[in-house]
């Protein structure tokens, strides 16, 4: 009992504290209650303990008459806790690395021989040349149609004959044409002069070759180009894809046609070099025979003088007497020939000495 009092007396303060929350909720509930005084300045004394605790006794019974018991009561739910998923660690993909294979650039001109001397600038042609012709090539030469004659050989100057399927690298200086076209207001045009030997031609060393002409080379809308030959025809051509518009283009036709034409012209030509030659040698025949007659006659003449001259001669040398001191104008006379001592006199028959 003394432990009771002594606990109340050290939590008077809560107990005090207590009652007057309970009595907030009894008022707040509508129940009836016994009034509790309190009364700081009392002593915790045995006697005061039944009061406050019959003061404190709430009856059980008691019902809630107040208007506040129809509201229900809210709840509190607590907030779901969100748990962050698990994070899944990817697999790695093991993709297999396909090698790649670089193919080198191949250079198209790397080792070919030279034909004319290497250079760069805007009016150097340059062009890969392959021989196609199934025959030997030991002469070569380009110029423009402004130009009268071909240049030398220039396959001299690089390393000899071009062989059957060789190919080999051109450079041609074309600044006389490009002036003259400007100047001229007139398209250029190339030609080549080409020579061919079969095997048995190229045995003979003083053996030319036939020489033909490859003409008007489109060289501004080609890299490379085959020089072809046609036994059927004899006639050469080229053949060449077209930078402008990635078409073959072959000259067969084109060169074909020149051809025909060239050769019309040529038989012309010699037909009537053959009339002209005919006529000249008729009238050469006549000079000849008119030259023959007058020399006849001037020799008939000759002779006819010189007898009468002689003549003149013996009988001046009877009237003399035959003076031996007199000097003797005829010696002797040989094939109708006089040969005359006396220059006065040669001069006088008309002998020039």
């Amino acid at each position: 009992m003394v432990n009771i009092m002594r606990i109340i007396k050290n939590n008077k303060e809560r107990i005090c504290m207590i009652a007057a929350a309970l009595a907030a909720a009894a008022a707040l509930a509508g129940c009836s209650a016994q009034s509790v005084t309190y009364d700081p300045g009392a002593s915790s004394s045995e006697a005061a303990l039944p009061t406050a605790t019959a003061a404190a006794t709430i009856s059980p019974t008691a019902a809630p008459t107040s208007a506040a018991a129809d509201v229900p009561a809210v709840t509190a739910t607590a907030a779901p806790t969100v748990t962050a998923a698990p994070t899944a660690t990817p697999t790695p993909t093991i993709v297999p690395i396909t090698p790649i294979e670089i193919t080198p650039t191949v250079n198209p001109d790397q080792g070919l021989k030279l034909i004319g001397e290497k250079a760069e600038g805007e009016s150097i042609f340059k062009a890969r040349i392959v021989n196609k012709s199934n025959f030997t090539i030991p002469w070569f030469s380009l110029k423009d149609s402004f130009t009268d004659y071909y240049p030398k050989n220039m396959l001299e100057e690089s390393s000899g004959d071009i062989q059957k399927d060789e190919k080999r690298l051109l450079y041609y200086n074309a600044d006389h044409g490009l002036k003259e076209s400007a100047e001229r207001e007139e398209r250029a045009q190339y030609d080549i002069r080409l020579a061919f030997k079969t095997d048995e031609e190229m045995k003979d060393a003083d053996s030319e070759g036939h020489y033909y002409i490859l003409h008007d080379i489109p060289f501004s809308d080609l890299e490379e180009f085959e020089i072809c030959f046609n036994t059927d025809t004899s006639v050469p051509y080229i053949k060449y894809k077209s930078k402008k518009t990635g078409q073959e283009v072959s000259t067969e036709k084109a060169e074909t046609a020149l051809y025909e034409e060239d050769r019309e012209e040529n038989s012309g030509d010699t037909e009537t070099a053959a009339n002209r030659t005919e006529n000249d040698t008729a009238d050469t025949q006549t000079q000849t025979d008119t030259q023959t007659d007058n020399q006849e006659e001037n020799r008939e003449n000759t002779d006819t003088a010189e007898e009468e001259d002689t003549i003149v001669e013996i009988q001046e040398e009877e009237e003399d007497g035959g003076d031996e001191d007199e000097e003797e104008y005829i010696d002797y006379e040989d094939n109708d020939e006089i040969i005359y001592y006396n220059e006065d006199d040669a001069a006088a028959a008309g002998v020039v000495g």
